[in-house]
């Protein structure tokens, strides 16, 4: 695994793992100064989410994979956008007050963000099983 595609992963789990969460503590600045420093953060940080998607892509799937990976992606994030609303709608109904929402959609990215801790170790675990298949390979040719 090249440098560029450790810190790019890195840099990518981190902002899942705990700067993007921080939409669930949107409700805990109820100043117009804390909302404004609050936007300034999340919008960096999904800004870099932004930039850092298809050099992830790449480094994971490789560029020949990169169109239908970002397809998928693009289309996952499209029912999340889908179904998203009406679960904050109905939090909001049972709850009422939005607060629910953003922790709920907050919870939703640590998931994700967490879940990114584990390709590394799921990369290399496909790395030598490749290695091990062409080892079988050579010793049946010979």
């Amino acid at each position: 695994m090249c440098v560029v595609t450790i810190v790019s992963l890195l840099l990518t789990t981190i902002l899942f793992s705990f700067f993007l969460p921080a939409i669930a503590l949107s409700s805990f600045f109820p100043t117009y100064g804390g909302q404004a420093a609050y936007c300034a953060l999340f919008g960096v940080t999904s800004g870099a989410y932004v930039g850092l998607t298809s050099v992830v892509l790449v480094d994971l799937l490789g560029l020949d994979r990169l169109t239908n990976a970002f397809g998928l992606l693009l289309l996952f994030q499209g029912i999340a956008s889908i179904l998203g609303p009406p679960i904050i709608g109905a939090l909001y109904d049972a709850s009422g007050d939005y607060d629910a929402g953003f922790y709920f959609a907050g919870a939703m990215i640590f998931v994700s963000g967490a879940m990114l801790f584990a390709l590394p170790a799921l990369q290399r675990r496909q790395q030598e099983r490749k290695v091990k298949e062409e080892e079988k390979r050579r010793v049946e040719v010979a």
